[in-house]
This record gives structure tokens, sequence and C-alpha cells, in this order.
């Protein structure tokens, strides 16, 4: 079982107190980039700086708590040569933070001195100030008490200290929060609350940051990547140069698909509405365009705004604003359709939101329409039609079509795991093993089980939050998940 706890800390000017917090949380706390031999980990951070990063923040997702110790600077860049040739600023140390606030571990940053006026350091602070997830301690501690306060901490983390001083006891619902009401800010942009770096990164380096989320199955090693590339480029500036605004586009994109999967919904500046709206005003600057042959999200944007309304309306507590989003869904879709997106890529959609307003029959004839669209494709593609046929099961489903569902579920899921589209396999293993508890439990629970194990490894917490929803089994996938 992994430690509890993950440390952080500028890694050069505390290495004596991160020693320390490795000895005192021997087994209990996992510290960033520690080594006992400075040599050897610099050493590591030349030869190999990728591997050092995608070992942290696989960490800090794996973690319960994170605590940071913050001494005032902004911390070191580690990323590979080109990347820094290229203009690479974004630190690992923010990296760590704010992989913690996507997957909602609860974070307490202590700070030893005062914050400097960096640009960067000050948007990374504006950043952390707004998320429920972060506590930053407001007292200035020395070196001499800062060991106290830490002790007390990582104590009551976990579980050592008496239970009144124990930090954040119901912690293992907290990545499962849903964000505040998007009706809210309906206008919000991706990070249109920073200051942004002071020098624009070249294109290139955003180019090869988002190329390389190719490679990763994780939702938030996905993040993480489109994170570096992101904060080069915002907020916004819509009258930067056309080559610009096209690579701030795709690393948009990138980034609205894995925030989706990973269930980053509602109005924060970092969540998928944001993303889409941000990627609004690049189309109506640059105009619609494809990419390598196919529709780009300059040109479907409309479709991901209505499948973002529907996703947010699902989270709602009451009636009446789930309704407004699901009809503004709904009006979207029209959108999307008058501006000739792609059928194939909106029906879907519409279908899901049909589905939620009660108009089942309706949904099951888009559901059969995409199967046609994408049966008579030039372009076929077995990860398309097995999720075309799983929707269709879907439908037939819930329209009382029970046999027929499970067929199509069935065949459709097969599909689904064999292009290794890992994503739309969990969803529609989740719908199959309700549809298979029709007629046998232990097959429903399979299917669950399988579901839940593939959202937990690659970060689709949208989809692992639907399950634990669940009635029943939903306390029992709960529970394993946290003793794993």
């Amino acid at each position: 079982m992994s430690p509890d706890i993950f440390f952080a800390s500028r890694m050069p000017d505390l290495l004596d107190l991160r020693l320390w917090v490795d000895r005192y949380g021997a087994g209990r706390v996992w510290v960033s980039e520690c080594s006992k031999s400075a040599k050897q980990l610099w050493s590591q951070f030349l030869s190999d700086p990728d591997s050092v990063r995608v070992a942290c923040l696989r960490q800090v997702q794996a973690s319960r708590y994170m605590i940071c110790v913050f001494n005032g600077e902004y911390g070191s860049v580690i990323a590979t040569e080109k990347a820094r040739s290229l203009g690479l600023e974004v630190s690992l140390l923010e990296l760590e933070l704010i992989t913690a606030v996507l997957t909602r571990v609860p974070t307490v940053v202590l700070l030893l001195g005062d914050l400097p006026p960096d640009a960067r350091t000050q948007d990374l602070w504006a950043i952390l100030q707004q998320q429920e997830t972060v506590y930053i301690d407001p007292k200035i501690y020395s070196m001499e008490t800062i060991k106290n306060r830490l002790k007390e901490l990582i104590d009551g983390m976990t579980g050592r200290a008496p239970h009144s001083a124990q930090f954040m006891t119901t912690v293992s619902q907290h990545r499962l929060t849903r964000l505040d009401n998007p009706l809210s800010r309906p206008d919000i942009h991706f990070l249109s609350n920073v200051q942004g770096f002071p020098k624009s990164a070249d294109p290139e380096l955003i180019l090869d940051l988002t190329s390389r989320i190719r490679l990763e199955t994780n939702q938030y090693d996905k993040l993480a990547l489109l994170w570096m590339a992101l904060r080069h480029c915002t907020p916004l500036n819509p009258s930067a140069p056309r080559e610009y605004l096209v690579a701030t586009s795709k690393a948009l994109s990138g980034w609205v698909s894995a925030a989706s999967w990973a269930g980053l919904h509602g109005h924060s500046y970092v969540g998928v509405l944001a993303g889409l709206s941000s990627i609004k005003i690049i189309s109506e600057v640059v105009g619609r365009s494809r990419d390598d042959g196919r529709e780009s999200v300059l040109s479907a944007v409309n479709g991901g705004l209505a499948s973002e309304y529907y996703s947010s309306a699902k989270l709602m507590d009451n009636a009446q604003d789930r309704n407004v989003l699901l009809q503004r869904a709904i009006e979207t879709i029209k959108a999307a359709i008058d501006n000739e997106e792609s059928l194939d890529r909106v029906l879907p959609i519409k279908g899901s939101i049909l589905v939620a307003l009660g108009h089942r029959q309706e949904a099951l004839s888009t559901y059969a329409e995409v199967l046609r669209l994408r049966l008579a494709s030039p372009n076929l593609s077995i990860a398309a039609i097995g999720e075309a046929e799983a929707d269709l099961g879907w439908g037939s489903f819930l329209t009382g079509r029970v046999w027929k569902a499970r067929e199509l579920l069935e065949r459709g899921t097969d599909k689904l795991r064999a292009s290794g589209n890992i994503a739309f396999t969990v969803k529609q293993l989740r719908k199959l093993a309700i549809v298979a508890a029709t007629h046998s439990p232990a097959r429903a629970w399979k299917a669950l089980a399988e579901a839940h194990d593939l959202a937990r490894k690659h970060g689709l917490t949208d989809q692992m939050r639907q399950m634990e929803n669940l009635p029943l089994v939903g306390r029992l996938l709960r529970r394993r998940r946290e003793q794993l």
C-alpha cells in the first residue's frame, strides 16, 4: 500500500528539511524527488527528467493527502533539453500542486517567508486560493517552528493524533465532489484569472507537449503535459499570431477531452466549460479548419459545449438547474447541426440529452441513426462502431428491449475493448453491468468491477463517480478502492 501523504517543497534549498520529513514520516510520507545523495538525484534530473516527473505525479495521484512547504521560490523546471530550449518554464513543484488540485487530493500549504512578486508564483497562488481542497496556512513559519507543525499534520493525517486533531476524516469523497454550478459563470474562460508568464513560448513547444499525450492512457498524466503547454499560452490573447492560436486550440482540445473523463465539470477556471469557451473564441478568430483531414475542435465546439452542459446537468442538486442546463444543451445541439458539425459526433450527445429529458423513444431512433451513419462511413472504425452499438443497446434497454440491449452492449463493448479505447470501454461496461443485473448479478458485478478497476487505473474519475453513486454496490466499490 502506498504512503498516505505526499510531501513537496523546493528541493535544493530545503534538502535537510525533506530528509527530516522522510525519516519522521517513514512508511507514511512519500517525499518528492527524495534521495539521500543530492549528487545522484541531480544526475537523474539531467539524464531522465521525464521519469522523475512521471514518478512524482503518479504518487500525488495515489496519495490521500499532500503537504507542501513553500519557501517563496517558484521551483525548478524539470524537462528534456528540447522542452527547455523551446522555453518551458513550468516547475515540477507547480505540476505536483496542480495534479493534487485536479485529482482532489486535500492539500495543506505551509509558508516559509513571504511570496515573491514573480508572476509565475503569483499565478500559482491565485489558482490555489480558489480551490476548496487546498488549505493555505496563513502563518509564516520559521525553520525552527515548522517541524512541530509538520509533526502535527503528519500524525493527524495518518491517525496517530487524537481524533479532534485529525485532518479531513472524510477524505475518500473529496476526489469525487462536484464543482460549482456552471450557471453562475457561463462566460468563464480557461485560466482567465492569471497574469500569464512574462514571455510567450514557442508554438512548437505547445505542439510538442500536446502531441505527447497520445502515448498516455491515464487522464491525469495527459493533463500534466497539457498544463505545461497551456500555462505558456494563457490567459488567451485573441490577437496572437494565427499559428499560436491554432497550437493553443489543440492543447485546449486535449485538455477538454482528458478533463471530461476526469470529471472536471462546472465553472472552474481549469474545467471543461472554461476550455471550450476559450476554443470558441479562437474559432471565431481563425475560422473553421480541419485537422489531418478530420473535423477539428475549432469546427466542432458546439457539440463539445452541448456535451458539457449535459455532463454538468447530471451533477446538479435541484431539478430546475438540471433542466436549464439540459435545455441549453439541446439548443447548442441545434446550433451544432446548423453549423454543419459532423452528425456522427453530434447525434450521440443528442441521444444522451434526450434520455435525460425522458424522451427515450426519440433517443433510441437517434442512436440507431448514429450506427447507420458510422456503418456507411468510408473511414470505418471498430471503436466508433462498437460505441454506436453499445449506445443503441442502452437505448433498447431504456425502451424495454432487454435481450436486444444485452446483445448489442456485449458486442459493442467487445469491439471497444479490442480497439484499445479504454475510456469508452469503461463507459459501456458500466451500462452493461446495469443491463446484466436484470438476469445475472454475477455477470453484472464482473463487468462493474472491470470498469471500476480500469477507471481507477486510468484516471476516469467521472465514470468512477457514477459507479460509486450506484445504490448498494456503490458503497462496495468505494470500500474496495480505499483498500487498494
